[in-house]
């Protein structure tokens, strides 16, 4: 019993963690804007380079 108290205090609990709040600004919010462009302009290109590969 003695063992499994002190294993306890070495790991903690799902119960004892603290996730802390995730602060965004607004230029982080107009970068994650543009990383989805991006993504999305990326996306698209690469289908496109299949479609072009497939019926060229």
């Amino acid at each position: 019993m003695n063992e499994a108290l002190n294993l306890s205090r070495k790991f903690p609990s799902q119960n004892s963690i603290q996730i802390q709040k995730l602060e965004l600004n607004d230029a982080d919010l107009v970068d994650m804007k543009d990383i989805k462009t991006l993504i999305k302009d990326t996306k698209r290109y690469l289908e496109n380079i299949r479609k072009g590969i497939t019926h060229g």
